[in-house]
Protein backbone atom coordinates (compact mmCIF):
# COMPACT_ATOMS: atom_id res chain seq x y z
CA UNK A 1 0.00 0.00 0.00
CA UNK A 2 2.80 2.28 0.01
CA UNK A 3 4.63 3.20 -3.32
CA UNK A 4 7.67 4.55 -1.62
CA UNK A 5 8.64 1.21 -0.27
CA UNK A 6 10.62 -0.77 -2.15
CA UNK A 7 9.36 -4.74 -2.84
CA UNK A 8 12.13 -7.31 -1.85
CA UNK A 9 11.34 -11.59 -2.73
CA UNK A 10 13.92 -13.65 -1.90
CA UNK A 11 14.65 -17.29 -3.06
CA UNK A 12 17.13 -19.34 -0.56
CA UNK A 13 18.42 -22.10 -2.17
CA UNK A 14 19.08 -25.80 0.23
CA UNK A 15 21.69 -26.89 -1.09
CA UNK A 16 23.29 -23.96 -2.83
CA UNK A 17 24.43 -23.73 -6.65
CA UNK A 18 27.59 -24.22 -7.69
CA UNK A 19 29.35 -22.08 -10.22
CA UNK A 20 32.95 -21.48 -11.77
CA UNK A 21 34.07 -17.94 -12.91
CA UNK A 22 36.09 -16.84 -15.75
CA UNK A 23 39.40 -18.24 -13.47
CA UNK A 24 37.52 -21.49 -12.94
CA UNK A 25 37.48 -20.87 -9.52
CA UNK A 26 34.46 -21.92 -8.07
CA UNK A 27 31.49 -20.17 -5.97
CA UNK A 28 28.41 -20.48 -4.65
CA UNK A 29 25.25 -18.86 -5.09
CA UNK A 30 23.14 -19.13 -1.37
CA UNK A 31 19.65 -18.13 -3.48
CA UNK A 32 17.85 -15.25 -5.60
CA UNK A 33 17.08 -11.97 -5.38
CA UNK A 34 14.17 -9.87 -6.89
CA UNK A 35 14.31 -6.19 -5.52
CA UNK A 36 12.27 -3.18 -6.98
CA UNK A 37 12.93 0.45 -6.00
CA UNK A 38 12.29 4.09 -7.30
CA UNK A 39 15.49 6.09 -7.22
CA UNK A 40 16.01 8.60 -4.35
CA UNK A 41 18.41 11.52 -6.61
CA UNK A 42 19.36 12.12 -9.96
CA UNK A 43 17.75 12.82 -12.99
CA UNK A 44 15.90 9.56 -12.45
CA UNK A 45 14.85 10.12 -9.35
CA UNK A 46 10.89 8.71 -8.62
CA UNK A 47 11.75 6.01 -11.65
CA UNK A 48 11.70 2.30 -11.20
CA UNK A 49 14.79 0.51 -11.03
CA UNK A 50 14.92 -3.37 -11.07
CA UNK A 51 17.80 -5.87 -9.69
CA UNK A 52 17.27 -9.49 -9.87
CA UNK A 53 20.39 -10.75 -9.01
CA UNK A 54 22.13 -13.74 -6.75
CA UNK A 55 23.76 -13.60 -3.63
CA UNK A 56 25.74 -15.61 -1.65
CA UNK A 57 25.63 -17.48 2.19
CA UNK A 58 26.63 -13.81 3.21
CA UNK A 59 23.57 -12.14 1.79
CA UNK A 60 25.74 -9.94 -0.45
CA UNK A 61 24.96 -9.82 -4.46
CA UNK A 62 27.61 -12.03 -6.21
CA UNK A 63 29.72 -10.15 -8.39
CA UNK A 64 32.32 -11.79 -11.05
CA UNK A 65 34.03 -10.77 -14.04
CA UNK A 66 32.81 -11.31 -16.93
CA UNK A 67 36.13 -11.36 -18.61
CA UNK A 68 40.05 -12.05 -17.72
CA UNK A 69 42.28 -9.51 -16.64
CA UNK A 70 44.43 -8.33 -19.14
CA UNK A 71 48.09 -8.87 -17.44
CA UNK A 72 49.82 -6.25 -15.84
CA UNK A 73 51.93 -4.00 -17.99
CA UNK A 74 49.82 -5.18 -20.78
CA UNK A 75 47.98 -2.22 -22.73
CA UNK A 76 44.21 -1.70 -22.77
CA UNK A 77 42.21 -3.33 -25.37
CA UNK A 78 39.33 -1.00 -24.43
CA UNK A 79 37.32 -4.36 -23.02
CA UNK A 80 35.52 -3.18 -19.82
CA UNK A 81 36.67 -5.38 -16.87
CA UNK A 82 34.57 -4.32 -14.25
CA UNK A 83 32.67 -7.19 -12.36
CA UNK A 84 28.83 -7.15 -12.78
CA UNK A 85 26.59 -9.11 -10.38
CA UNK A 86 25.45 -12.57 -11.76
CA UNK A 87 22.25 -12.67 -13.04
CA UNK A 88 19.27 -15.09 -11.78
CA UNK A 89 18.20 -15.42 -15.82
CA UNK A 90 21.47 -17.21 -15.95
CA UNK A 91 21.27 -19.46 -12.94
CA UNK A 92 17.36 -20.60 -12.50
CA UNK A 93 17.86 -23.08 -15.07
CA UNK A 94 19.68 -25.14 -13.32
CA UNK A 95 17.04 -25.45 -10.31
CA UNK A 96 15.10 -27.81 -13.19
CA UNK A 97 11.52 -27.69 -14.68
CA UNK A 98 9.32 -24.76 -13.25
CA UNK A 99 5.81 -24.67 -13.63
CA UNK A 100 3.54 -21.93 -12.57
CA UNK A 101 -0.30 -22.53 -12.08
CA UNK A 102 -3.02 -20.34 -10.82
CA UNK A 103 -6.73 -20.38 -12.08
CA UNK A 104 -7.09 -17.60 -14.39
CA UNK A 105 -4.44 -19.21 -16.71
CA UNK A 106 -6.45 -22.91 -16.58
CA UNK A 107 -7.36 -22.88 -20.15
CA UNK A 108 -3.99 -21.34 -20.93
CA UNK A 109 -2.82 -24.31 -19.53
CA UNK A 110 -4.00 -26.37 -22.18
CA UNK A 111 -2.13 -24.31 -25.13
CA UNK A 112 0.17 -26.50 -27.69
CA UNK A 113 1.64 -23.42 -29.17
CA UNK A 114 4.15 -21.63 -26.75
CA UNK A 115 6.54 -24.79 -25.96
CA UNK A 116 6.73 -23.50 -21.95
CA UNK A 117 3.30 -25.24 -21.22
CA UNK A 118 2.66 -28.32 -18.90
CA UNK A 119 0.84 -29.33 -21.79
CA UNK A 120 3.01 -28.22 -24.60
CA UNK A 121 6.24 -29.74 -22.74
CA UNK A 122 4.18 -33.26 -22.53
CA UNK A 123 3.41 -33.38 -26.22
CA UNK A 124 7.06 -32.16 -27.01
CA UNK A 125 8.27 -35.47 -26.18
CA UNK A 126 5.94 -37.06 -28.47
CA UNK A 127 7.29 -34.32 -30.98
CA UNK A 128 10.98 -34.87 -30.76
CA UNK A 129 10.02 -39.19 -30.54
CA UNK A 130 8.08 -39.00 -33.63
CA UNK A 131 10.96 -39.22 -36.02
CA UNK A 132 13.27 -41.74 -34.21
CA UNK A 133 13.86 -45.09 -36.27
CA UNK A 134 12.72 -46.93 -33.37
CA UNK A 135 8.78 -46.16 -34.78
CA UNK A 136 7.52 -48.25 -37.33
CA UNK A 137 4.29 -48.66 -39.00
CA UNK A 138 2.63 -51.95 -39.71
CA UNK A 139 0.40 -51.54 -42.45
CA UNK A 140 -2.49 -54.51 -42.30
CA UNK A 141 -0.20 -56.08 -40.02
CA UNK A 142 2.34 -57.27 -42.29
CA UNK A 143 5.86 -56.75 -41.08
CA UNK A 144 7.21 -57.33 -44.39
CA UNK A 145 5.75 -53.46 -45.64
CA UNK A 146 6.82 -51.91 -42.38
CA UNK A 147 8.39 -48.39 -42.80
CA UNK A 148 9.49 -45.52 -40.56
CA UNK A 149 6.26 -43.79 -39.00
CA UNK A 150 7.67 -40.17 -40.47
CA UNK A 151 7.75 -41.90 -43.79
CA UNK A 152 4.55 -43.33 -43.90
CA UNK A 153 2.69 -39.72 -42.07
CA UNK A 154 4.08 -37.97 -45.59
CA UNK A 155 2.51 -40.96 -47.92
CA UNK A 156 -0.44 -40.40 -46.30
CA UNK A 157 -0.42 -36.99 -46.51
CA UNK A 158 0.37 -36.92 -50.06
CA UNK A 159 -2.53 -39.44 -50.42
CA UNK A 160 -5.15 -37.33 -48.30
CA UNK A 161 -4.05 -34.45 -50.66
CA UNK A 162 -4.39 -36.38 -54.02
CA UNK A 163 -8.34 -37.08 -52.73
CA UNK A 164 -8.83 -33.57 -51.45
CA UNK A 165 -7.45 -32.12 -54.68
CA UNK A 166 -10.83 -32.15 -56.85
CA UNK A 167 -11.00 -30.30 -59.63
CA UNK A 168 -12.67 -26.74 -58.80
CA UNK A 169 -9.17 -26.87 -56.29
CA UNK A 170 -7.19 -27.34 -59.17
CA UNK A 171 -8.82 -24.12 -60.57
CA UNK A 172 -8.30 -22.65 -57.65
CA UNK A 173 -4.68 -23.40 -57.29
CA UNK A 174 -3.97 -22.60 -60.73
CA UNK A 175 -5.73 -19.66 -60.78
CA UNK A 176 -3.23 -18.45 -57.30
CA UNK A 177 -0.20 -19.56 -59.23
CA UNK A 178 -0.58 -17.76 -62.35
CA UNK A 179 -1.84 -14.11 -60.41
CA UNK A 180 1.31 -14.80 -58.33
CA UNK A 181 3.21 -15.56 -61.45
CA UNK A 182 2.51 -12.22 -63.02
CA UNK A 183 2.57 -10.44 -59.90
CA UNK A 184 6.59 -11.36 -59.51
CA UNK A 185 6.83 -10.85 -63.56
CA UNK A 186 7.15 -14.03 -64.80
CA UNK A 187 6.07 -14.38 -68.62
CA UNK A 188 6.36 -17.69 -69.26
CA UNK A 189 4.42 -20.18 -68.02
CA UNK A 190 7.27 -23.09 -67.54
CA UNK A 191 8.12 -21.26 -64.77
CA UNK A 192 8.38 -23.73 -61.71
CA UNK A 193 6.50 -21.52 -58.66
CA UNK A 194 3.18 -22.94 -58.09
CA UNK A 195 0.53 -22.53 -54.95
CA UNK A 196 -1.43 -25.72 -53.85
CA UNK A 197 -2.42 -26.95 -50.99
CA UNK A 198 -0.57 -28.74 -48.62
CA UNK A 199 -0.92 -31.09 -45.51
CA UNK A 200 0.45 -30.23 -41.92
CA UNK A 201 3.82 -31.83 -40.50
CA UNK A 202 3.13 -34.13 -37.67
CA UNK A 203 4.68 -30.88 -35.55
CA UNK A 204 2.02 -28.67 -36.37
CA UNK A 205 -1.01 -31.35 -36.95
CA UNK A 206 -0.38 -31.38 -32.71
CA UNK A 207 0.44 -27.69 -32.06
CA UNK A 208 -1.71 -26.75 -34.10
CA UNK A 209 -5.06 -28.58 -35.08
CA UNK A 210 -5.08 -31.76 -32.27
CA UNK A 211 -6.87 -31.34 -29.04
CA UNK A 212 -7.61 -33.60 -25.89
CA UNK A 213 -10.92 -34.63 -25.81
CA UNK A 214 -12.65 -36.39 -23.52
CA UNK A 215 -15.69 -39.03 -22.82
CA UNK A 216 -17.05 -40.95 -19.75
CA UNK A 217 -18.38 -44.09 -21.64
CA UNK A 218 -17.56 -45.36 -24.91
CA UNK A 219 -21.56 -45.18 -25.97
CA UNK A 220 -20.79 -41.40 -26.10
CA UNK A 221 -19.05 -38.77 -27.83
CA UNK A 222 -15.99 -36.88 -26.46
CA UNK A 223 -15.77 -33.56 -26.31
CA UNK A 224 -13.40 -30.92 -26.62
CA UNK A 225 -11.89 -29.57 -23.33
CA UNK A 226 -13.10 -26.42 -24.28
CA UNK A 227 -16.51 -27.14 -23.78
CA UNK A 228 -16.57 -29.35 -20.30
CA UNK A 229 -16.76 -27.84 -17.41
CA UNK A 230 -13.86 -25.83 -14.88
CA UNK A 231 -13.87 -28.88 -12.38
CA UNK A 232 -13.53 -31.37 -15.49
CA UNK A 233 -10.21 -29.32 -16.63
CA UNK A 234 -8.68 -29.27 -13.47
CA UNK A 235 -8.62 -32.70 -13.46
CA UNK A 236 -7.09 -32.73 -16.77
CA UNK A 237 -4.58 -30.21 -15.32
CA UNK A 238 -2.97 -32.53 -12.61
CA UNK A 239 -3.58 -35.56 -14.71
CA UNK A 240 -1.04 -33.65 -17.26
CA UNK A 241 1.18 -32.52 -14.76
CA UNK A 242 1.48 -36.23 -13.29
CA UNK A 243 2.09 -37.62 -16.38
CA UNK A 244 4.64 -35.00 -17.45
CA UNK A 245 6.87 -35.94 -14.22
CA UNK A 246 6.54 -39.30 -14.21
CA UNK A 247 7.56 -39.10 -17.82
CA UNK A 248 10.81 -36.71 -16.49
CA UNK A 249 14.31 -38.78 -15.54
CA UNK A 250 15.52 -38.95 -11.89
CA UNK A 251 17.94 -36.57 -12.53
CA UNK A 252 15.29 -34.12 -14.05
CA UNK A 253 13.28 -32.28 -10.78
CA UNK A 254 10.35 -30.10 -11.11
CA UNK A 255 9.11 -26.83 -9.53
CA UNK A 256 5.61 -26.63 -8.82
CA UNK A 257 4.17 -23.19 -8.20
CA UNK A 258 0.14 -23.41 -7.31
CA UNK A 259 -2.11 -20.25 -6.49
CA UNK A 260 -5.04 -22.30 -4.74
CA UNK A 261 -5.38 -25.69 -6.08
CA UNK A 262 -8.46 -26.28 -4.79
CA UNK A 263 -10.01 -24.05 -7.11
CA UNK A 264 -13.06 -25.71 -8.85
CA UNK A 265 -12.94 -29.27 -6.91
CA UNK A 266 -15.36 -30.23 -4.67
CA UNK A 267 -13.81 -31.57 -1.11
CA UNK A 268 -12.83 -35.43 -1.53
CA UNK A 269 -10.87 -34.33 -4.83
CA UNK A 270 -9.37 -31.47 -2.94
CA UNK A 271 -8.05 -34.16 -0.36
CA UNK A 272 -6.79 -36.55 -3.43
CA UNK A 273 -5.38 -33.58 -4.84
CA UNK A 274 -3.38 -32.97 -1.86
CA UNK A 275 -2.42 -36.46 -1.38
CA UNK A 276 -0.77 -36.18 -4.97
CA UNK A 277 1.05 -33.14 -4.07
CA UNK A 278 2.60 -34.77 -1.46
CA UNK A 279 3.63 -37.56 -3.27
CA UNK A 280 4.89 -35.33 -6.23
CA UNK A 281 7.11 -33.40 -3.20
CA UNK A 282 8.12 -37.15 -1.83
CA UNK A 283 9.30 -38.14 -5.21
CA UNK A 284 11.89 -34.67 -4.78
CA UNK A 285 10.01 -32.34 -6.82
CA UNK A 286 8.98 -29.37 -4.62
CA UNK A 287 5.70 -27.98 -4.80
CA UNK A 288 4.76 -24.73 -3.02
CA UNK A 289 1.13 -23.32 -3.34
CA UNK A 290 -0.89 -20.88 -1.79
CA UNK A 291 -4.50 -21.98 -0.30
CA UNK A 292 -7.59 -20.93 1.66
CA UNK A 293 -8.66 -25.05 2.00
CA UNK A 294 -8.16 -26.27 5.27
CA UNK A 295 -7.61 -29.65 3.21
CA UNK A 296 -4.33 -28.65 1.55
CA UNK A 297 -2.83 -27.93 5.62
CA UNK A 298 -1.43 -30.41 6.94
CA UNK A 299 -0.77 -29.77 10.56
CA UNK A 300 1.12 -32.79 10.52
CA UNK A 301 4.00 -30.92 8.54
CA UNK A 302 3.91 -27.62 10.43
CA UNK A 303 7.29 -26.37 9.39
CA UNK A 304 5.84 -26.05 6.03
CA UNK A 305 3.05 -24.00 6.87
CA UNK A 306 3.54 -20.68 6.50
CA UNK A 307 0.81 -18.01 7.36
CA UNK A 308 0.68 -14.69 5.64
CA UNK A 309 -0.73 -11.57 7.66
CA UNK A 310 -1.99 -8.27 7.01
CA UNK A 311 -0.13 -5.85 9.68
CA UNK A 312 -1.74 -2.82 10.95
CA UNK A 313 0.96 -0.23 9.22
CA UNK A 314 -0.13 -2.29 6.56
CA UNK A 315 2.37 -4.79 5.38
CA UNK A 316 2.26 -8.11 4.93
CA UNK A 317 4.00 -9.85 7.71
CA UNK A 318 4.90 -14.28 7.67
CA UNK A 319 5.05 -16.34 10.01
CA UNK A 320 5.92 -20.17 10.15
CA UNK A 321 6.55 -22.24 12.63
CA UNK A 322 9.68 -22.73 15.06
CA UNK A 323 11.95 -25.62 14.13
CA UNK A 324 12.75 -25.87 17.85
CA UNK A 325 8.51 -25.77 18.97
CA UNK A 326 8.26 -28.55 21.19
CA UNK A 327 4.97 -28.76 20.37
CA UNK A 328 3.27 -32.00 19.20
CA UNK A 329 1.72 -31.04 16.05
CA UNK A 330 0.98 -34.66 14.89
CA UNK A 331 -0.83 -35.50 18.11
CA UNK A 332 -2.61 -31.68 18.07
CA UNK A 333 -3.65 -32.61 14.04
CA UNK A 334 -5.74 -35.32 15.71
CA UNK A 335 -7.66 -33.76 18.24
CA UNK A 336 -8.26 -30.52 15.63
CA UNK A 337 -9.36 -32.44 13.06
CA UNK A 338 -11.80 -34.65 15.71
CA UNK A 339 -13.62 -31.55 16.60
CA UNK A 340 -13.52 -29.88 12.91
CA UNK A 341 -11.40 -27.27 13.90
CA UNK A 342 -9.57 -27.15 10.72
CA UNK A 343 -10.64 -23.31 10.07
CA UNK A 344 -8.49 -22.35 13.01
CA UNK A 345 -5.51 -22.12 11.25
CA UNK A 346 -7.37 -19.44 8.43
CA UNK A 347 -8.61 -17.81 11.21
CA UNK A 348 -7.09 -13.81 11.93
CA UNK A 349 -8.89 -14.54 15.82
CA UNK A 350 -10.02 -17.69 17.83
CA UNK A 351 -11.63 -17.30 21.01
CA UNK A 352 -11.01 -20.35 22.58
CA UNK A 353 -13.77 -22.22 24.60
CA UNK A 354 -13.72 -25.47 26.51
CA UNK A 355 -16.99 -27.05 25.51
CA UNK A 356 -19.97 -26.39 23.03
CA UNK A 357 -22.31 -24.49 26.10
CA UNK A 358 -19.20 -21.97 26.17
CA UNK A 359 -19.07 -22.23 22.17
CA UNK A 360 -22.56 -21.24 22.19
CA UNK A 361 -22.74 -18.68 24.26
CA UNK A 362 -20.00 -16.61 22.74
CA UNK A 363 -21.50 -17.09 19.51
CA UNK A 364 -25.15 -15.49 20.37
CA UNK A 365 -23.02 -12.71 22.55
CA UNK A 366 -21.32 -11.48 18.98
CA UNK A 367 -24.31 -11.44 17.11
CA UNK A 368 -26.15 -9.39 19.82
CA UNK A 369 -23.39 -7.58 19.87
CA UNK A 370 -23.13 -6.89 16.14
CA UNK A 371 -20.38 -8.63 15.43
CA UNK A 372 -20.28 -10.87 12.57
CA UNK A 373 -17.32 -13.33 13.15
CA UNK A 374 -17.01 -14.09 9.59
CA UNK A 375 -16.34 -10.35 8.18
CA UNK A 376 -13.69 -10.32 11.22
CA UNK A 377 -12.30 -13.82 10.81
CA UNK A 378 -13.06 -14.95 14.06
CA UNK A 379 -13.11 -19.10 14.87
CA UNK A 380 -14.93 -19.92 18.16
CA UNK A 381 -13.47 -22.93 19.16
CA UNK A 382 -14.65 -25.85 20.89
CA UNK A 383 -11.66 -27.31 22.44
CA UNK A 384 -13.58 -30.25 23.45
CA UNK A 385 -12.25 -30.13 27.17
CA UNK A 386 -10.67 -27.36 29.48
CA UNK A 387 -7.46 -29.85 29.43
CA UNK A 388 -7.13 -29.55 25.27
CA UNK A 389 -7.40 -25.62 25.91
CA UNK A 390 -3.26 -25.49 26.16
CA UNK A 391 -2.48 -27.16 23.29
CA UNK A 392 -4.83 -24.59 21.13
CA UNK A 393 -3.06 -21.58 22.86
CA UNK A 394 0.38 -22.94 21.69
CA UNK A 395 -0.89 -23.63 18.60
CA UNK A 396 -2.30 -19.73 17.91
CA UNK A 397 0.83 -18.96 19.14
CA UNK A 398 3.14 -20.75 16.78
CA UNK A 399 1.10 -20.09 13.66
CA UNK A 400 0.68 -16.57 14.99
CA UNK A 401 -3.06 -16.67 15.71
CA UNK A 402 -4.77 -13.81 17.73
CA UNK A 403 -6.42 -15.57 20.39
CA UNK A 404 -8.91 -15.28 23.48
CA UNK A 405 -9.02 -17.65 25.94
CA UNK A 406 -12.73 -18.65 28.28
CA UNK A 407 -12.45 -21.28 30.66
CA UNK A 408 -14.12 -22.41 34.32
CA UNK A 409 -12.54 -21.88 37.13
CA UNK A 410 -14.09 -25.04 38.77
CA UNK A 411 -13.19 -26.30 42.58
CA UNK A 412 -9.47 -25.46 43.02
CA UNK A 413 -9.47 -27.16 46.24
CA UNK A 414 -8.63 -30.04 43.68
CA UNK A 415 -5.06 -30.16 43.27
CA UNK A 416 -5.06 -31.36 39.36
CA UNK A 417 -7.67 -28.40 38.73
CA UNK A 418 -5.70 -25.80 40.48
CA UNK A 419 -2.78 -27.15 38.60
CA UNK A 420 -4.45 -27.49 35.08
CA UNK A 421 -5.66 -23.36 35.70
CA UNK A 422 -1.77 -22.40 36.37
CA UNK A 423 -1.27 -24.43 33.42
CA UNK A 424 -3.47 -22.39 31.27
CA UNK A 425 -2.64 -18.95 32.50
CA UNK A 426 1.13 -19.60 32.11
CA UNK A 427 0.54 -20.71 28.67
CA UNK A 428 -1.29 -17.72 27.40
CA UNK A 429 1.33 -15.19 29.42
CA UNK A 430 4.48 -17.53 27.11
CA UNK A 431 2.39 -16.15 24.29
CA UNK A 432 3.25 -12.49 25.20
CA UNK A 433 0.04 -10.90 23.38
CA UNK A 434 -0.60 -7.50 23.33
CA UNK A 435 -4.09 -7.56 25.08
CA UNK A 436 -5.39 -9.30 27.68
CA UNK A 437 -6.16 -13.21 26.81
CA UNK A 438 -7.67 -15.05 29.40
CA UNK A 439 -11.06 -14.53 31.11
CA UNK A 440 -11.69 -17.44 33.93
CA UNK A 441 -15.43 -17.60 34.74
CA UNK A 442 -15.80 -18.40 39.13
CA UNK A 443 -16.08 -20.83 39.53
CA UNK A 444 -18.63 -21.84 36.04
CA UNK A 445 -19.77 -20.27 33.36
CA UNK A 446 -23.59 -21.78 34.18
CA UNK A 447 -23.68 -19.85 37.85
CA UNK A 448 -22.49 -16.62 36.31
CA UNK A 449 -25.71 -16.97 34.22
CA UNK A 450 -27.82 -18.29 37.56
CA UNK A 451 -28.22 -21.84 36.57
CA UNK A 452 -26.44 -25.36 37.22
CA UNK A 453 -23.58 -27.43 35.27
CA UNK A 454 -25.05 -30.03 33.62
CA UNK A 455 -24.59 -31.88 30.39
CA UNK A 456 -26.41 -30.23 26.94
CA UNK A 457 -26.81 -27.14 29.09
CA UNK A 458 -26.74 -24.87 26.27
CA UNK A 459 -30.80 -24.36 25.46
CA UNK A 460 -31.22 -23.59 29.18
CA UNK A 461 -28.74 -21.16 29.45
CA UNK A 462 -29.90 -19.31 26.10
CA UNK A 463 -33.13 -19.06 27.28
CA UNK A 464 -32.06 -17.19 30.56
CA UNK A 465 -30.80 -14.87 27.48
CA UNK A 466 -34.32 -14.29 26.25
CA UNK A 467 -35.05 -11.63 23.74
CA UNK A 468 -32.35 -8.99 26.03
CA UNK A 469 -29.94 -6.47 23.92
CA UNK A 470 -26.34 -6.77 24.44
CA UNK A 471 -26.27 -3.90 26.45
CA UNK A 472 -28.74 -5.46 29.01
CA UNK A 473 -27.10 -8.64 29.14
CA UNK A 474 -23.89 -7.15 29.88
CA UNK A 475 -25.11 -5.12 32.58
CA UNK A 476 -27.12 -8.42 34.08
CA UNK A 477 -24.28 -10.29 33.87
CA UNK A 478 -21.15 -8.16 34.12
CA UNK A 479 -19.16 -11.34 34.85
Amino acid sequence: GRCENEILIELHLCPPLLDHDVYRKEYEIAGFRYRVARYERGDQKGSFHVEHYCFDQKGNTVVKPVRIFRRKGKPDDGVDNTPKPVLVNDQAWKLGSVFYLEPHTIDRFFDRTTGWGPFARLLEQYREDFEADHNQYVPDGDAAKAMPSRDAYQRFCQRLTEILRTEKLQEIENGLSSHVKQYLGYASSEEPLKVELGMPTHQELFSKHIGLQITERTDLPAFPIGRIGAGYRALLRLAVLQTLIDMKSDEQKSFLLIEEPEVYLHVHLKRYFSRVLRRLAEDGNQVVFTTHSPEFVDLGCPHEIIRLHRSFDPQTVPRQVSSTTALDFRHLKQKVYRKGNEEVVFANHAILTEGQDDQGIIHELLVRAGVDSDVYSVSVVNCDSVTQIKDYIQLCHELGIDFYVVHDRDDESDPLTKKRNQAIAQAVADADQSLPSLHVYDPALEDMLGGKKTKGNLDALLSKLGSKTYGDIRCEYPD
